[in-house]
């Protein structure tokens, strides 16, 4: 995953959000934020502070929002864990990939879309 640093201008009467896109918590990877002025009707209805769009999963579009206060971070442990699974699942893809590029390799004359991609005409 390539990362790309964007600096995003906070006004100075707006408190600054304790969570950034991106950051894995407990409930799932902040995928967005909005603020709450106080005094607005946005706040009236949701609660002045910042609130986040989670991506529960990241095997399905299903999202939620939460409050700032709602936000739980994982424990270091859950941490290592969610890596060391998001790297095993890296693994097997990397290992299917490999097997699919050897099989190419032995059929170099196909004219049909490989298995692994639709989009590929080799």
């Amino acid at each position: 995953m390539n990362e790309v640093c964007v600096k995003i201008a906070i006004p100075n009467s707006w408190t600054p959000p304790l969570y950034r896109l991106g950051q894995r918590v407990k409930q799932g990877e902040i995928i967005g934020l909005e603020y709450h002025p106080p005094g607005t009707q946005r706040a009236y209805e949701f609660g002045q502070g910042w609130s986040y769009t989670v991506l529960l999963d990241d095997y399905s579009a299903e999202v939620d929002i939460y409050k700032e206060r709602q936000i739980e971070l994982p424990t270091d442990s859950e941490s290592h864990s969610c890596v060391q699974e998001l790297i095993n699942q890296h693994q097997i893809r990397i290992t299917a990939l490999t097997e699919q590029m050897e099989l190419l390799k032995g059929n170099s004359n196909r004219k049909t879309a490989p298995p692994c991609c639709n989009f590929c005409y080799l």
